[in-house]
């Protein structure tokens, strides 16, 4: 169990605090739509010069925005309603703005990007406070109306934006991706811009929320690119987010270091800072530091407490603290807290956090009918706010506890309801494309460092020519001015600097070229590492699901290799129980000890691979049907001679095994992805018969030809008769 941390950042303020992912990992998100969502570079420009200000002197800024926008020859007045507008909605004087905004709008000196702008930042300041009407279809035509009014560019767009932020705060992330979407469409065929790059950075936040963590990273790497290319500094906004991502994927280290990064880049004593500490907190209880997470979520409270914008995160995280160290009754009266205020608020991201850590403190007490209705109670709120990340993280709870309570039969339909939905969110090809987008994102660093070192060197060497030049021009005024023995004697001495002048130019091109080789080889070793990681998986060292692929691949080009072949696929009993009692670290070790024993298992050119999560899949070539079941005891046999030893703790392991034969009917092609299916399939089944035990699926009727299996379900194909399933 992982506290429910805040992680992504679309604002200085974060109107999301509960829309998590896998393992009870939060994400906190709202977007930007303000002028001084990042500080705009120093100039010569009064309203810039104010702006700046509103971190060091917020009094003073404001006031100076007041005033250029209350004088009427002020020939930047519309943009000092912009930025006054923008920094109300952001904290102490907020309470101003509706009746301000209103005067703007009336008042006919703003052109049509300026009042979309002003428009935007007071649906901002809507978000913020978390009072965006649940009815917004008066916001939504009004926002059309002002985007449809400016010109192309960041005027048109940012009305659509808000309405997306507004969407983003009441949990309707679908919704909300589809309006952020809308205003990043206006800029098709423009150049880039700040704001752009924040609309890139909130439709990331969106796709996370549901659950799309692919597209979600190549949007947040969107918006770095396009910050470089304008030469913008680091966003802490965007390292937070970043962090929060990696937080969702379970990369607790990657976590850590950009939640630290967005820290040390965020003003001192802002809201926003007070998120990254909690992310860092979230990022220590993964890793399984506890102590220590529970003094970042203290740090947390502390300072927002200090800031007078007390957060909720940062409590349920100290009370997910308590739970883990056992004190279950102080965690429940903090979760019930929780509860209170999600109700209050129609907050369902909140109340369905709330339901299941409550639903958890009950099951701590030994209380699992009473555990059961709040569990319920959250799987219908993640349903009807489709919040698939949160519903992952809640299923192992669900159905162990229904396990517990002996309902069985609805446990195995909860069980592939979570199957169905993580499989769709943890795909191969979404893992891949994760894996792809980090690598290009290293790489293209990598390349810009190159190309800036090249530059230098460039430029150093047109030194050493424009020398070069200016030697010969000496050389000549001089020959004109003096005799020719001492001309000769000149050019001599001309000659030999000339001689050591080409000589340091040549030393230097050398080790330029020598540091340009060393990069070039540190990116060829960087390629190397990318394509072993992306078939082997980093915990287990088994082969992952990628090199199943390309495994299945190869196969199908040469049905003749390997055959016959049994498929056999072990699920790791009481996984969540293990994690739960012990905690991550051990229930990793737990994962690494049996893929140990499936070593000690191995036969000569079997295949072994860690499927996702606690299963795996044994490839066993050149094995029949009929062997499956003493392969399946040799490994259950296995697992009880070698328990795993955990700090004087001897834990038995037990796997949940099923097996189909890839040649199931005689003259048809092998087919390795209907066995794997089939045995997936059975594993289910003996999970469902109690457990340490194998179901296996052997051959029935031949079904006919035009029957495409691969549409087909285990069920279907049992009822068919094609195949029977035997267990042990």
């Amino acid at each position: 169990m992982t506290p429910n941390q805040p992680a992504l950042t679309a604002s200085t303020r974060w109107l999301n605090a509960w829309a998590c992912a896998a393992l009870a990992v939060c994400v906190l998100a709202a977007p930007s739509v303000l002028c001084a969502s990042t500080a705009p570079a120093p100039s010569n420009d009064v309203v810039d010069e104010a702006v700046t200000q509103l971190d060091a002197d917020r009094a003073t800024a404001l006031a100076q925005l007041r005033a250029l926008w209350a004088d009427p020859a002020q020939p930047l007045r519309g943009k000092a309603a912009v930025a006054l507008s923008s920094a109300l909605g952001k904290g102490e004087g907020r309470d101003t703005l509706p009746a301000l905004v209103t005067e703007m709008l009336d008042s006919g000196v703003l052109t049509p990007t300026e009042r979309a702008l002003v428009f935007s930042n007071r649906l901002s300041a809507l978000s913020e406070q978390r009072q965006w009407p649940e009815d917004d279809a008066a916001l939504r035509a009004e926002a059309e109306a002002f985007s449809n009014a400016a010109p192309a560019g960041d005027g048109r767009a940012a009305p659509l934006d808000a309405i997306g932020a507004g969407l983003l705060s009441r949990g309707k992330f679908p919704e909300a991706e589809q309006w952020f979407r809308k205003a990043l469409n206006v800029y098709a065929g423009l150049g880039p811009t700040r704001r752009r790059s924040d609309y890139l950075r909130n439709l990331g936040v969106a796709l996370a929320q549901e659950g799309k963590l692919d597209q979600s990273l190549e949007a947040m790497l969107d918006s770095q690119s396009m910050r470089e290319a304008l030469g913008l500094p680091d966003s802490h906004l965007l390292l937070g987010n970043l962090a929060g991502l990696h937080l969702y994927m379970e990369r607790w280290d990657r976590a850590l270091a950009l939640a630290e990064r967005a820290i040390a880049a965020s003003p001192p004593d802002s809201a926003s800072r007070t998120k990254y500490i909690n992310n860092a907190g979230s990022a220590l209880f993964g890793l399984g530091r506890i102590d220590e997470a529970r003094v970042r979520f203290e740090e947390s409270l502390a300072l927002a407490e200090r800031l007078g914008a007390p957060s909720l995160s940062p409590l349920n995280n100290l009370a997910f603290a308590l739970l883990k160290q056992g004190d279950t009754r102080e965690a429940m009266r903090r979760f019930e807290q929780i509860e209170a205020i999600a109700t209050q608020n129609h907050d369902l991201a909140l109340l369905g956090v709330a339901k299941k850590n409550l639903g958890e403190s009950w099951i701590a007490l030994g209380d699992r009918r009473r555990a059961d209705t709040f569990l319920q109670a959250a799987r219908d709120i993640y349903k009807e706010s489709d919040n698939r990340p949160k519903a992952v993280e809640l299923y192992p709870v669900l159905i162990d506890n229904l396990e517990a309570l002996g309902r069985h039969a609805e446990a195995l339909q909860r069980m592939r309801e979570f199957k169905a939905l993580n499989d769709e969110m943890n795909s191969v090809a979404s893992n891949e494309r994760i894996a792809g987008l980090e690598a290009n994102a290293e790489l293209r660093h990598k390349e810009s460092e190159l190309a800036i070192q090249k530059a230098g060197l460039a430029a150093q060497q047109a030194d050493i020519e424009r020398l070069q030049a200016q030697e010969v021009s000496e050389r000549l005024k001089r020959q004109l001015l003096i005799g020719a023995i001492v001309a000769l004697a000149l050019i001599l001495m001309l000659l030999a600097r000339h001689v050591r002048l080409r000589a340091r130019a040549h030393n230097e091109l050398l080790r330029k070229n020598g540091e340009i080789d060393a990069h070039l080889r540190d990116l060829e070793r960087l390629n190397d590492v990318v394509r072993k990681q992306s078939e082997e998986d980093a915990l287990t060292g088994l082969y992952n699901r990628r090199h199943l692929q390309a495994l299945l691949s190869h196969r199908s080009a040469h049905p003749d290799m390997g055959y016959p072949l049994l498929a056999i696929v072990a699920d790791l009993d009481h996984f969540k129980r293990i994690n739960d009692a012990f905690g991550h670290p051990v229930g990793d070790k737990a994962l690494k000890h049996v893929a140990g024993v499936l070593r000690r298992c191995q036969r000569d050119g079997d295949e072994l691979i860690r499927w996702g999560g606690e299963e795996f899949i044994w490839l066993c070539r050149g094995a029949s049907e009929a062997q499956a079941p003493a392969l399946c005891a040799r490994l259950q046999q296995a697992l009880a001679d070698h328990p795993l030893e955990i700090d004087g703790h001897t834990i038995t392991l037990t796997v949940s095994l099923g097996f189909a034969p890839a040649s199931l009917w005689p003259g048809r092609e092998p087919d390795v992805d209907l066995a794997i299916r089939l045995a997936d399939q059975a594993a289910y089944c003996a999970k469902a018969a109690g457990r340490n035990t194998w179901t296996g699926y052997s051959a029935g009727t031949e079904p006919p030809t035009d029957v495409d299996l691969a549409r087909c379900t285990a069920e279907t194909m049992e009822q068919q008769g094609w195949v029977r399933r035997v267990a042990a």
